[in-house]
């Protein structure tokens, strides 16, 4: 695996870090994850919420719009919240979580990606940033149930959860808190080749290629 070390790096671009970026346009939001049919999901989806366009939630809406655009997302950040909690829409939680995330306002991260959870069950993006909102909040166990549901769900949608899972930690600021959480799933996979790969491109990205090498 030592020649192998710099490449390990090539997924976290391919498959990790989803949706941890900037704050993308609302034309540019993730788009929707590939189909599925209902009964391979491990979730179910919840019914349309009954909710009326009132004067204050459109306002809610317009202002985290305008305020996105315009690069006001102090602004922003509060409106979209609201609305996800009002219209219990998987949207405006999404645009909440996001602009939050970049903010470094990880409680409000939190509490938007919550939200998100409950609209879209089974959104990866919607599980990864609320296990790393967990994580960040030092709330190990809640971050451990959200990856377990990412890996599931990726089983589900014949992606590479624990490739996924090993991208977006690869940016965590606390890695000996990452790294453990990434052995417990690593170990709870089975401990298999590609398991151990996924545990790999962690290590290497965390400058830790000696451990890598011995996997």
């Amino acid at each position: 695996m030592k020649r192998l070390a710099p490449l390990l790096l090539l997924p976290l671009l391919l498959a990790g870090c989803q949706g941890l970026g900037t704050v993308a346009p609302a034309s540019t939001a993730s788009a929707p994850e590939p189909p599925s049919s209902p009964q391979r999901l491990p979730f179910p989806e919840p019914a349309a919420p009954a909710v009326s366009l009132d004067e204050k939630l459109l306002y809610d809406y317009l202002v985290g719009e305008i305020g996105a655009r315009m690069g006001d997302l102090e602004k922003a950040l509060p409106a979209y919240l609201e609305a996800a909690r009002r219209a219990k829409d998987p949207y405006a939680a999404e645009r909440a979580t996001r602009i939050a995330w970049h903010l470094g306002r990880i409680d409000a991260a939190a509490q938007a990606a919550a939200l998100w959870v409950q609209r879209a069950p089974n959104s990866l993006a919607a599980r990864q940033f609320l296990g790393l909102a967990r994580l960040r909040q030092g709330r190990e166990k809640d971050a451990l149930m959200q990856f377990r549901a990412l890996l599931a769900i990726a089983r589900a949608r014949g992606k590479d959860g624990l490739l996924q899972v090993a991208g977006a930690l690869a940016r965590e600021p606390d890695k000996d808190r990452a790294l453990a959480l990434m052995r417990r799933l690593v170990a709870e996979a089975g401990g298999g080749p590609r398991a151990r790969y996924a545990l790999a491109v962690l290590l290497v990205a965390q400058d830790r290629s000696a451990e890598a090498e011995r996997l």
